[in-house]
């Protein structure tokens, strides 16, 4: 009998043993039976079959004549055999491949008449391709049309279709290949073919369609010859028939073929009716279409990956820095897996509770809600094998059935593998690395610049997977694999993210562990969803009888029988321990006689602990006296290592630490210790197991214990002598900084970088020498480790190690008093390098090298970051500025509109509501509005949903829920004002003033729910039931509690859940005893933000600030706080209290411990919230509203604090005095003097002034407009002055200087006050002439008299600028509107422009909110460049200038510059022929529009967020020395020596290239 021809697909299921009974279980059988429609022929229209993880093609079978969405392809009834669902997925070759079905009603057996033929099926095809959600969210992906008899001539009508319509155009490029299965494209031959179809199907009427199959018939006709117009690019694949269906050849090879150029024909060893039907995966017509799919899967996704190749690979790196992500599980997994051998582990798949939990279907009509998560948690004893089988479940769920499987195996004692943040972090860049949805998603929250603490589990699951991940409509199931989980170091507190989880597709986590009772207890709050399984002895020893018989040759017995014994002892003393096997193999590999077999077995002892002791005493007597320093080095290194070294590292680190190279540290590692440590097949070094590493560390009798805290010292002293070698030495001097510079370092150098803070924390705090050490590696060398840093595209490691660094220092004030300058100066760097990310981390990784010369200077005076390198000879020089330290407050919005009422925080916004009904958004890290909403009343409450999607407004009657983008997604009354919004799933929480709980749906604002909570009378106590209502409210995180203030009455807390009372909180135990009478009135509550951590602080009238627990009301703490408003930071870490006297306070949440006092001389903070990364505080006052930024919000994690408890100390808080920000009369305007060292400003109190720009300083007050006039526009030319201000009145001063190198203001002019408010002000080029321009008219006025030249009277209802060339001798005046640019004369001026333009690109498209801030033209004359604004950002214009002579009538936008200026983010103005703007990354840019390609463009310096201005947008101006100056807080910031510093910026495609 001839054999089956073998394609990949059945090599593939050979070597997985796959057969189809094992892939498809009973109830999976059952369940696709019961679910199809009746007739069993599947559903009409299009369905997704297979959602691919990496969807970059798409097929769709199309059936044929009485066919079905599912019969047609599926032979008989079994589901199984539904191959384009049930095979092709598995298929390793279509892992990119989205599946679909279409179907249509060709049932010729129906009595209803029917007109559709084959030209209304294609257009219900085309319809639905067009329209479907799925092929339009993946992109571009190439279309497979697969078709069946009828089939084939409706995608080929299809096709016709999409190729005729030209929107569709795109759209039918798509469509690159046809596969045709027995389609009769020629029709019949002749009359006896029709009826051979008539009698096969028994249909006794005839249909439209079955005409179109006449030969001859007009409908064929016109299909085959429009296709052969269109198929020149098509990939098309026919299929003929051999077997007769009954006695007839239904589409003979003729009819089925087309003949066309590219047309590849094959013949299906089947008839009309199973042509597209298959036995199995072996059958050979299966291989025979398989392949030829196969085939053009891969010739498409050649193209396609050559396309996307860079893109992916940018995406990756993008999301590993977005994320912190360095490590590589895939190592973890390959060593695990290693230690597998064949058949072990397989009793695992084989059980029913397993493949329960791991069968679940793909379902695209499930809601997120009805995705319910499921887990499995098997547990055993240390050394079973747990990772081992961790690893097996892996290969099991993604090898051998194809899932989509991320895991994560955690390691006690590896900084980088025992956070719940890392192992979360983790797994999200491996679903992102598995599909394109997550990656998508991921890229959309980096992109929208998302921040969180990456060291915060809670904050990492509410971004990434709360806020994204779960949001992504993937339908495939996720599984994850969490091996060891009571080596996390915090996976108590996984549990409650576990609790509630909806997802757009099903996820199912496998977790192993030691038997653990807390663990049990934990998994216990997730119910019935948990599969609770052990391994039990019988399934080690089967393993462990399978490892020992594939480990024979090493038994050092040589017979059958002897071997058998030799095992059979083995496993009885083994006690089902993996490891003391293999360890126990591992010691009879070394002996060779009967005696010392015998002595091994003998004398090893049967538990893991003596068996450590025994093997430490034996390398003690075995190694050589003077290799003992070794042997304890790489125990210490390998147990004590932030992470698993490489050899090589490993290598350095000693030579570094003892002083002494080591020749081969393989063979040192393996002689030594190798019964401790061994080297994977990576290279890298590891302890045998983790109970090894736990000996190690609890040994206290050897000579190789180890000391955790020295041993970290001692590991600490050898990195910080790397980082402070001259290997690690930074550039002295900024021509060093080429771009093609190179730096060679150790391979170390990563680990130094990234892991000496870690073990400075972990090190004792007494030791004074470490503390020497960290002063001089800061002293000396710590911005090259910052640029190192930098260069991983990742700040994360700064932070931490400031952190680290504070953490240590404050522990060590518990045994040295703080003082000495050592102390003090590795103090100020814990404080500068958090600083420095948060100020300037943007720039640093945009340019790391520019931590050495641009961003010291811009550092305060008192730093340590300037004391040590912010002075450099060629350096930048910022000058101006009378910060002498860092400042906490690092912007201040000024209200617009009322006041300020109510303020939200959101995922990277906040919210401010006025009284006006106006609501501000603004992004949390530039403070720059975002979008502005109308309520249409007073606001009351503002609540911004975390995920970052939704606005909630509310009034005193009306209740508004918009979306980020403006829009107003509903609007309805409320019969009481609300205390308290909260958003959960799909609905609004609000109290109200009448002690009602209201639920509104979120998708239309309609109640769902409402109830209403009387004031409860306790016991024996006669409150007034019906006349008390709460002055403030508050929800749980978890809306299962809430609370309820009232005036003179306790905290009553109610269960949201059972809508029963809890209990009352008193504030003291009187209060308590009289019935809460005379008690001070609670003022505002908060839970902790951790439904974990059921806590709840609440502030009272007399000053207290209480903490209770929240269930049962007992107090825990009370502490004077002199405070009236509450916010809490995300991760529950932080609390912030403000009060009436403005003092912003810090505290820790849950000991109520003070740790930062901010004194602000403004009154009265209304509210205050944390942003939503929680390292940010903005809170609302009077007139204004406060951005904080101080360090201490910057803290390690409780678990990691507790690391170091019996070291811990509390410092006491510190307390800052912030700025007078009411003494500061800030500048309003200002104007560079076009040849002297002066900048002239105006500012908010009516003064002008002017200041140097060689100090920065205040050299003269020139005039004044009048207490409280503020400037709106100020003009300098060489000898005069010209200003406006708010009442509408323009001064004109002439300018001297008085000899003694003091600019005076000698005479007034003019002074005029103009009948509506001026917009501009313009000086002619040689000084004579002044424009005054207003919306009623235009004044032109002598400078040198002051007299009114002549008057434009012009009424102005959209934007305007006028322009006037740099050139002295130039006469040409340039007004630019909405819709053309006019061309006047400054010496004869008229009524009438002398020339007039179109232009291009006219304006007033949406004039209305559009503002000309500024007109420039180049010094060439060749451009004019406007600034318009419709808010804080530039927009700029660029426009080719006309000259007097140019016949054309229309000024065009010129090209060159359409890709710069997205790239604008402020435009600072026009010096000679050089532009100058600040980018979309905050950095000071120039071009020159004379060498200008639109190829790149020039970065100078980085700009803190600081110098941008806030909410009123930024005054800054370069002089034509090149300075460059700002206004900040009422002071000139200048910059100097900055454009000498230059990186060039390539522009490709709109994307930015360094």
């Amino acid at each position: 009998m001839q054999s089956r021809p073998q394609s990949d697909t059945t090599r593939a299921l050979d070597a997985s043993s796959l057969p189809l009974e094992k892939r498809f279980r009973p109830s999976w059988v059952r369940r696709h039976i019961y679910g199809t429609s009746s007739d069993n022929k599947g559903p009409l229209g299009l369905t997704l079959l297979h959602s691919a993880a990496e969807p970059l093609i798409d097929f769709v079978f199309v059936h044929g004549l009485g066919g079905g969405s599912i019969r047609t392809w599926r032979k008989g009834d079994d589901p199984r055999l539904f191959w384009p669902q049930a095979w092709l997925p598995l298929d390793h070759d279509f892992r990119n491949v989205n599946i679909h079905s279409f179907g249509y009603n060709s049932d010729w057996a129906e009595t209803k008449d029917s007109f559709l033929n084959v030209h209304d099926f294609g257009r219900s095809l085309l319809g639905a391709l067009t329209t479907s959600p799925h092929l339009r969210r993946n992109g571009p992906t190439p279309i497979v049309l697969i078709g069946h008899s009828l089939g084939g001539l409706v995608i080929k009508q299809t096709y016709i279709l999409a190729r005729q319509d030209r929107p569709l155009a795109a759209f039918a490029e798509r469509m690159r290949c046809l596969f045709f299965l027995g389609t009769p494209h020629r029709g019949s031959d002749s009359a006896p073919l029709l009826n051979n179809i008539l009698k096969t199907t028994g249909v006794l009427s005839s249909r439209q369609y079955i005409d179109d199959l006449m030969r001859n018939s007009p409908s064929t006709q016109v299909i085959n010859d429009t296709f052969r117009k269109f198929d020149g690019d098509l990939d098309i694949w026919s299929f003929y028939e051999t077997l007769k269906t009954g006695p007839f050849l239904i589409v003979d090879r003729d009819s089925a073929t087309l003949g066309s150029k590219r047309e590849k024909v094959n013949k299906l060893d089947a008839n009309h009716r199973n042509i597209c039907k298959f036995e199995d995966p072996s059958d050979p017509n299966y291989i025979v279409l398989r392949d030829s799919l196969s085939s053009v899967v891969d010739d498409l996704l050649r193209e396609i990956k050559i396309s996307r190749h860079e893109q992916y690979r940018t995406q990756i790196k993008t999301l590993k820095t977005f994320l912190g992500v360095s490590d590589k599980p895939e190592d973890d997994f390959a060593r695990q897996e290693e230690g597998q051998v064949e058949r072990s582990c397989t009793w695992l798949e084989e059980r029913e509770e397993f493949q329960e939990w791991r069968d679940v279907e793909e379902d695209t009509t499930r809601s997120a809600a009805e995705n319910l998560t499921q887990y499995y948690w098997l547990s055993a004893n240390p050394g079973t094998g747990k990772s081992v089988l961790a690893a097996h479940a892996i290969s099991h769920l993604r090898t051998t059935f194809g899932l989509d499987c991320c895991f994560y195996f955690l390691q006690y004692g590896n900084k980088t593998r025992q956070t719940l943040s890392g192992m979360l972090r983790s797994i999200a860049l491996q679903m992102a690395l598995l599909g394109s949805g997550v990656r998508d998603t991921l890229l959309s929250l980096q992109e929208d610049n998302i921040c969180f603490d990456k060291d915060d589990e809670r904050a990492v699951w509410q971004k990434l997977f709360i806020g994204g991940i779960f949001q992504t409509e993937l339908y495939r199931p996720q599984y994850w694999v969490i091996d060891a989980l009571d080596e996390c170091t915090n996976y108590a507190q996984l549990f409650p993210l576990l609790t509630k989880i909806e997802s757009y597709f099903p996820l199912r986590v496998f977790f192993t562990s030691r038997v653990h009772s807390d663990i049990q207890h934990q998994f216990s709050r997730l119910g019935p969803r948990v599969i609770e399984a052990h391994i039990s002895e019988k399934n080690i020893l089967s393993d462990v009888e399978l490892y020992l018989k594939s480990r024979m040759d090493v038994l050092p017995v040589e017979s059958k029988a002897e071997r058998e014994e030799l095992i059979g002892e083995i496993m009885g003393k083994s006690q089902g321990c993996f490891l003391w096997v293999k360890l126990v193999l591992q010691e009879l590999g070394n002996v060779f006689c009967d005696k010392n077999i015998r002595l091994v077995m003998d004398d090893i002892p049967g538990k893991m602990g003596p068996f450590y002791e025994r093997t430490v005493k034996l390398i003690s007597q075995n190694v050589n006296i003077r290799e003992k320093e070794l042997t304890k080095a790489i125990l210490v290194w390998t147990v004590c290592s932030t992470r698993p070294l490489h050899i090589e590292e490993l290598q350095e680190a000693i030579e570094l630490d003892i002083g002494s190279k080591v020749r081969n540290m393989r063979k040192s590692i393996q002689d030594l210790c190798g019964q401790l440590i061994s080297v994977d097949g990576n290279n890298t070094v590891h302890t045998i197991h983790q109970t090894a590493r736990d000996f190690l560390l609890k040994d206290k009798t050897t000579e190789f214990a180890i000391d955790s805290a020295l041993s970290h010292e001692r590991l600490a002293t050898a990195c910080l002598k790397y980082l402070s070698s001259r290997e690690m030495r930074w550039p002295r001097n900024k021509r060093l900084l080429t771009r093609d510079r190179k730096v060679s370092r150790s391979c170390f150098a990563d680990y130094a970088c990234r892991s000496f803070s870690e073990h400075v924390f972990a090190a004792s705090s007494e030791a004074d020498d470490l503390l020497r050490m960290l002063e001089k590696f800061l002293g000396t060398n710590v911005l090259s480790w910052v640029e190192h840093v930098a260069f991983t595209g990742s700040l994360y490691f700064i932070t931490r190690t400031a952190k680290n660094l504070k953490a240590y220092l404050d522990r060590r004030v518990k045994y040295r008093a703080p003082l000495g300058s050592t102390f003090q100066n590795v103090s100020a760097w814990t404080t500068d390098l958090i600083r420095l990310v948060a100020k300037f981390g943007v720039g640093l990784v945009d340019t790391p090298s520019s931590v050495y010369f641009l961003i010291p200077p811009l550092c305060p005076i008192n730093s340590a970051i300037y004391k040590g390198f912010g002075q450099m000879a060629d350096g930048l020089s910022f000058t101006g500025t009378t910060n002498v330290d860092w400042e906490d407050c690092i912007s201040c919005i000024e209200y617009k509109n009322g006041r300020a009422m109510d303020l939200s925080s959101g995922q990277n916004t906040f919210a401010i509501g006025m009284s006006s009904g106006m609501v501000y958004l603004y992004n949390q890290l530039s403070c720059q509005e975002v979008l502005v909403v109308n309520h249409d009343e007073p606001i009351r409450l503002v609540e911004l949903d975390k995920l970052g999607k939704y606005l909630l407004t509310s009034g005193a009657t009306i209740l508004s829920l918009w979306d980020l983008t403006g829009g107003v997604m509903w609007t309805t009354t409320m019969p009481s004002p609300c205390l308290a919004l909260c958003f959960s799933d799909d609905r609004i929480y609000g109290i109200t003033t009448t002690n009602e709980v209201v639920l509104w749906n979120m998708a239309d604002g309609s109640v769902d729910n409402r109830h209403r909570y009387q004031y409860q009378e306790e016991e024996d106590r006669h409150f007034l039931v019906e006349e008390r209502a709460p002055l403030a409210a508050a929800f749980s995180p978890d809306m299962a509690l809430m609370a309820l203030l009232y005036r003179g009455a306790p905290t009553a807390i109610w269960s949201l859940e059972t809508r029963s009372f809890v209990g009352y909180c008193y504030e003291n135990a009187a209060e308590r005893d009289a019935g809460g009478s005379g008690a001070f009135s609670p003022l505002s509550a908060l839970f902790h933000p951790n439904p974990g951590v059921e806590l709840i602080v609440i502030i009272y009238q007399d000053g207290g600030l209480a903490l209770y627990d929240s269930w049962s009301q007992q107090r825990l703490k009370l502490v004077e706080a002199d405070a009236s408003h509450l916010a809490s930071a995300p991760n529950g870490r932080t609390l912030a209290t403000g009060d009436f006297h403005g003092t912003l306070k810090i505290w820790d949440f849950e000991t109520l411990a003070l740790l930062y006092r901010i004194n602000c001389h403004e009154f009265d903070i209304k509210t205050l919230v944390f942003s939503g990364d929680g390292a940010r505080i903005v809170d609302i006052r009077d007139s204004r509203s406060k951005v904080w930024e101080p360090e201490v919000l910057i803290r390690k994690t409780i678990e990691e604090d507790h690391l170091s408890l019996s070291d811990d100390f509390n410092a006491p808080a510190t307390t800052i005095d912030s700025k007078d920000i009411d003494k500061i009369v800030n500048i309003t305007a200002m104007a560079p003097h076009p040849s002297e060292c002066l900048i002239i400003v105006g500012k908010r109190n009516g003064i002008v002034s002017a200041y140097s720009t060689t100090t920065g300083k205040e050299v003269s007050t020139l005039y004044s407009h009048g207490k409280g006039l503020l400037i709106d526009h100020i003009i300098c030319g060489d000898h005069v002055i010209a200003s406006a201000d708010s009442e509408r009145i323009v001064k004109l001063w002439s300018l001297v200087d008085d000899g003694a190198g003091k600019f005076v203001a000698k005479k007034r002019l003019l002074k005029v006050q103009t009948s509506s408010f001026v917009r501009q002000l313009l000086l002619s080029p040689d000084g004579q002439s002044l424009l005054i321009s207003t919306i009623q008219a235009d004044y032109f006025v002598s400078t040198t008299t002051g007299e009114l030249v002549n008057t434009r009277k012009s009424r102005r209802t959209g934007p305007w600028r006028w322009v006037c060339e740099s050139d002295p001798n130039a006469t040409r005046l340039l007004l630019v509107t909405e819709c053309d640019l006019q061309i006047y004369d400054w010496r004869k001026f008229s009524q009438v422009p002398l020339s007039n333009f179109l232009l291009e690109d006219a304006l007033n498209n949406d004039a209305r909110n559009i503002v000309i801030k500024s007109a420039s033209e180049d010094s060439m004359g060749r451009y004019l460049v406007l600034d318009l604004q419709t808010s804080v950002r530039s927009n700029l214009l660029i426009l080719n200038t006309p000259t007097f002579d140019e016949l054309e009538d229309t000024v065009h936008i010129d090209s060159t510059f359409n890709q710069v200026i997205k790239r604008v983010q402020f435009f600072v103005g026009v010096q000679g022929t050089k532009m100058f703007f600040i980018d979309l990354e905050s950095w000071f840019c120039s071009l020159d529009a004379k060498t200008f390609t639109g190829q790149e463009y020039a970065r100078h310096f980085f700009v803190p967020s600081d110098l941008l201005g806030g909410n009123l947008g930024m005054l800054s101006a370069a002089t034509s020395r090149g300075e460059v100056v700002f206004c900040k807080d009422g002071e000139l910031a200048i910059v100097k020596n900055g454009l000498t510093f230059h990186n060039t910026v390539m522009l490709s495609d709109g994307d930015r290239k360094i």
